[in-house]
């Protein structure tokens, strides 16, 4: 059984102020170009129970609206065009850290993503440049799922009784810290603002079966020409992960908290 189709599922934190500069309407353009499709529909996520209302373009009302409203505005939103195609836009203080951060969360279908491969990677580059993210991950939906799912039970259930098998030691399970997500996917971006907080040098990691390409500000790795290829990147992503240093952070950073016994 499948929950749900898969998606490519693009995620960037950023300390850039998004909404006031208008970078959130680039974004959605950016989404729309790629997957040669408009989005169609808005929902303010911080209404309890929002509905959906039609959108006729993203420079329209409720989104221009965010242009030059000043600095550090709190909003939370999705605009989407049916079921597989999406962008979510948290803005605001990070509960934990007090930072003021931006979380993107772009969902590409399948065939999108796995036919404009180079359009796809290009157009994360283009977020690296204009954005300044801390952190960049891409990944297909489903596997990011069962790679952050603990219980082997619950994946046979939702995906199949050899997900988990597939899924290994789950070298693509993320880690939390503060406003920082961690995780090693088919593209890793690492500013060196977050290898400082890994305790990696900036520059070449070398890890097998990882192209990387330095960018102003941090690297990017690329893991493979396909997207979706996940089993056949697992010893490329367990590369990444031990180069990144990420088990040593969570052993570092993890504490005993009552009966929840480790902070994740």
């Amino acid at each position: 059984m499948q929950l749900c189709e898969d998606t490519l599922s693009i995620r960037l934190t950023t300390l850039t102020d998004v909404l006031d500069a208008g970078h959130h309407v680039e974004v959605l353009r950016d989404i729309e170009a790629l997957a040669a499709q408009p989005l169609t529909s808005f929902r303010d996520l911080s209404v309890p129970r929002g509905r959906e209302r039609g959108l006729h373009s993203v420079d329209d009302e409720p989104l221009h609206a965010h242009v030059g409203a000043g600095f550090h505005q709190t909003a939370r939103f999705e605009v989407r065009a049916g079921a597989e195609l999406s962008v979510t836009i948290n803005a605001g203080l990070h509960p934990y850290t007090g930072v003021y951060a931006t979380l993107v969360d772009a969902r590409v279908p399948r065939a999108v993503a796995a036919s404009k491969r180079d359009e796809t990677v290009a157009l994360c580059q283009r977020w690296i440049d204009r954005l300044d993210p801390l952190l960049l991950n891409a990944q297909p939906s489903i596997d990011d799922a069962i790679q952050n799912t603990d219980s082997p039970r619950l994946i046979a259930l939702a995906w199949g009784e050899t997900a988990a098998e597939e899924a290994g030691d789950r070298p693509g399970r993320e880690w939390t810290r503060g406003h920082f997500r961690f995780a090693a996917t088919w593209l890793t971006y690492v500013s060196n603002d977050a290898l400082s907080l890994l305790d990696v040098e900036p520059g070449r990691l070398d890890a097998p079966g990882t192209h990387e390409v330095a960018m102003a500000g941090g690297q990017l790795f690329i893991l493979g020409a396909d997207p979706f290829a996940s089993a056949a990147q697992r010893p490329a992503q367990r590369a990444l992960r031990d180069r990144l240093r990420l088990d040593a952070l969570a052993a570092r950073d993890s504490r005993d908290l009552s009966y929840w016994k480790r902070k994740r």
